[in-house]
């Protein structure tokens, strides 16, 4: 339980930090490399686009360095580059800054995901932690303040998301794939990464673009909420904008920490994400509370999906192809995040271009459908059963946090181990 709760912990922080540096590398695009309505649309897309293809080959330099010198380097340079930003330098020092910042976080992201099989968690809470503390500090992000609560916040979160990656521990992926499962370790803190997670790091990447446009954006329940107070068809600023946003946190935080239901009862999730996005689509006010609190409920039910924890893909796996599912795992996170990239500059060259940039975020509940329910192994009719060690099948009621080995397995219950053959 230590593992996955340092990893959770350190993963949330580190998504935190990189959505700050995104915030100061996405308006320093159009304001300081280019300038709206002049500079070419194509232009700017295509500086863009460059640093999320470039990072693509991160996975690779894992494969070859391995997982953990990767992840602590890259995680070095996203704390610096974080707190480089908070003294607001400005102009082009600001926007080279924050691209190293964001290609830091890119590599970061794909070092972590060759250890780790279940980000979800992870995930969801820094999505959920990034919105309400863009809520509390009213839009005004630490990142754009330079008093010193700003220094002293930002340097709190630094050095806790510094710690937390550079606590010693066997993982497993692509820097530490076990050779043979008599090395695997038998306790879950040092649990080494199973051969899941691809499907929930590919989701990284659209469901930030959609966290931060629609279903996590407290500038749009602020809007949603004017809507509902405007008189004589003219939107006023309400007292209690935000309220909304602890809703849509909560609503994404349950349905994205606790188990999907079975059968066609799956599909609520990205039927309500597509049905947020369509209410946000129609481009009207009155609708953009709905759009907001179906598309955060939809948005955590479809990363609940893509969860591994109930598949069998753990540790029993790892010791069978841990190189060839880091890497995976690494390249989904990186197409993932370009394609969070390709939605971003779609939704701001609409301004530049002139269609409807209310309509990009619809496609993505069509794009992959997250509600397959995964394959089954052929050796076997339980999910995620090795080859060549095949733990019996566990309760429900009691999953396996407990000390065990791979022939042998500890009950909770009654204190006596079971034999796994």
């Amino acid at each position: 339980m230590r593992y996955r709760q340092l990893t959770t912990g350190t993963l949330a922080l580190g998504v935190l930090l990189l959505i700050d540096v995104l915030r100061v590398w996405l308006p320093g695009i159009i304001t300081i490399f280019g300038q709206a309505a002049s500079t070419p649309a194509e232009l700017m897309g295509a500086f863009a686009l460059g640093w999320f293809v470039l990072a693509l080959g991160a996975p690779a330099l894992v494969r070859r360095v391995g997982a953990r010198p990767v992840t602590v380097v890259a995680a070095v340079a996203l704390a610096v580059a974080r707190l480089t930003l908070t003294a607001a330098p400005g102009g082009r020092t600001q926007l080279w800054v924050a691209t190293a910042g964001l290609l830091a976080g890119l590599v970061w992201l794909v070092g972590v995901a060759a250890d780790t099989d279940r980000p979800v968690p992870g995930l969801a809470l820094g999505f959920a932690a990034n919105a309400a503390v863009h809520a509390v500090l009213d839009t005004a992000d630490l990142v754009w303040r330079g008093d010193w609560v700003a220094w002293l916040l930002s340097a709190v979160a630094v050095a806790v998301f510094l710690a937390g990656t550079a606590q010693p521990g066997h993982r497993g992926g692509a820097g530490g794939a076990l050779v043979d499962a008599a090395d695997a370790p038998v306790g879950p803190a040092e649990a080494p990464a199973g051969a899941g997670g691809g499907r929930a790091w590919l989701l990284a990447g659209p469901a930030l673009l959609l966290a931060g446009m629609v279903a996590l954006s407290p500038a749009l329940a602020r809007t949603g909420m004017s809507y509902l107070v405007a008189g004589d068809g003219v939107a006023r600023s309400p007292l209690f904008g935000l309220a909304p946003v602890p809703v849509a946190v909560a609503g994404f935080l349950c349905a994205a920490l606790t188990r999907p239901p079975r059968g066609w009862a799956r599909a609520y999730g990205p039927v309500a994400l597509l049905g947020g996005a369509v209410l946000f689509a129609l481009d009207r006010g009155d609708l953009l509370l709905p759009a907001i609190l179906l598309a955060a409920v939809g948005l955590g039910a479809c990363l609940a999906l893509t969860d591994d924890a109930s598949t069998g893909d753990g540790p029993a796996n790892a010791s069978t192809g841990g190189g060839v599912s880091a890497s995976r795992r690494g390249y989904a996170v990186g197409a993932g995040m370009l394609v969070f990239a390709l939605g971003a500059v779609g939704y701001y060259s609409a301004y530049d271009l002139g269609y409807p940039n209310a309509a990009v975020p619809w496609w993505w509940p069509c794009w992959s459908p997250p509600w397959r329910s995964p394959p089954v192994p052929p050796s076997t009719g339980f999910p995620g059963r090795s080859r060549r060690y095949g733990p019996p099948p566990r309760s429900p009621r009691w999953p396996c946090w407990h000390r065990c080995s791979p022939t042998r397995c500890r009950s909770p219950a009654t204190g006596t181990a079971r034999r796994s053959g």
